[in-house]
């Protein structure tokens, strides 16, 4: 019993972050050798993180109680593995973390949100001002103005008010994508970005495409992504670098 309750403290001190650095990497050297150690952290973990509904303080004052340390043990074990699927899952993915290590999570596919964390940036909106003349054009240049300041919302709107008078225009369409993926208009964003492509004759194309792979992976249609990403690669545009690096990290 006495050797049950130190086992228990120490796993407590692990999860609170209590452990020296030479007793963090014992304990973590423990946890790939040792089977029966691996389970019984995992079973603390699932204890305190999964079964949010218990009351985790009253469970653990019952288990300082020697007489019934025993008996909770087993009506733990048989809660964990009888437990909702959902819990069931944060228990898989915590056996995978004991078994393999982080550093093997760490090492695998990236996901489509961290992808597109680290390589989407709005387009710049450099020598996009005009004067303004007719009607027409003042819309068209009230819209790139409010997206230059980073007005998404408001430059979607002008953007719009402008496709009633013109829709012709090939740079409002590329610059109405970028406001509304900023805006969480994917499939909006997605059809722009695509008619410019399809224009083929502009100055937008190659950043068009680029664009389209990451609506692609924001929508979490990665195939379509893929598929993307590879054709900007074997035109050898000026996203090919990054487009190589999101296809390694999604395979």
């Amino acid at each position: 019993m006495q050797q049950l309750n130190k086992l228990t403290e120490l796993i407590e001190k692990y999860l609170n972050g209590e452990l020296t650095k030479a007793e963090h990497q014992e304990f973590e050297r423990r946890l790939e050798t040792d089977a029966d150690f691996a389970r019984e952290v995992l079973m603390h973990i699932n204890i305190d993180k999964a079964l949010s509904e218990v009351d985790v303080i009253e469970l653990r004052k019952k288990m300082t109680d020697i007489n019934g340390e025993l008996k909770l043990h087993r009506k733990f074990r048989h809660e964990l593995f009888s437990a909702k699927w959902q819990y069931l899952a944060v228990a898989a993915s915590i056996t995978l973390i004991v078994t393999f290590g982080a550093k093997y999570i760490n090492t695998g596919p990236v996901s489509n949100e961290a992808l597109i964390s680290k390589y989407y940036t709005p387009y710049e909106a450099e020598g996009i001002s005009r004067s303004a003349q007719s009607q027409t054009e003042k819309l068209l240049s009230d819209a790139l103005v409010s997206y230059s300041n980073k007005d998404y919302e408001s430059a979607v709107n002008k953007f719009l008010a402008y496709f009633q008078l013109d829709y012709t225009n090939i740079q409002a369409h590329f610059y109405y994508a970028i406001s509304c993926f900023e805006t969480n208009r994917i499939s909006e964003a997605k059809k722009s970005f695509q008619l410019v492509i399809d224009h083929q004759n502009n100055l937008y194309v190659e950043q068009a495409k680029w664009y389209l792979g990451l609506c692609y992976l924001k929508t979490f249609e990665t195939n379509q992504a893929l598929a993307v990403f590879t054709e900007i690669v074997n035109e050898d545009s000026t996203y090919s670098e990054k487009a190589k690096e999101i296809i390694r990290k999604l395979k």
